[in-house]
């Protein structure tokens, strides 16, 4: 483990990832590297929009076991039911290209 923020060569080699985070002790800030970030919202982004296109794909090809089922739990009419899909992946793609993708981009802009 960093002592100090400092790696402990006796242990850990220079390469580990606990050596790479620099801990500021006096302002209690825990710093990332921009490579570990920039990979971090690599993933992020494209797990969600992975799960984006499993659930578009669940949409059309299970459409109306899935409408039936939210229908009957919810007490929505299914004639609402594609207006609420439809905003549904909407919004979750854009919020995966607000939070996700432009801070990607941002970073490899950077580095």
């Amino acid at each position: 483990m960093p002592v100090n923020g400092w790696c402990n060569g006796s242990i850990y080699g220079r390469n580990d990832l606990a050596c790479r985070h620099r801990n500021d002790t006096k302002s209690g800030k825990f710093l990332m590297p921009i490579e570990q970030l920039t990979s971090f919202f690599a993933w992020c982004t494209l797990l969600n929009f992975a799960f984006l296109l499993f659930a578009t794909l669940c949409l059309m090809v299970m459409r109306n076991f899935i409408m039936s089922t939210h229908s009957k739990m919810f007490g929505v009419k299914e004639s609402d039911l594609p207006n609420i899909y439809f905003k549904y992946l909407a919004y979750y793609k854009i919020a995966t290209i607000v939070f996700s993708l432009v801070p990607y981009l941002a970073l490899r802009i950077i580095s």
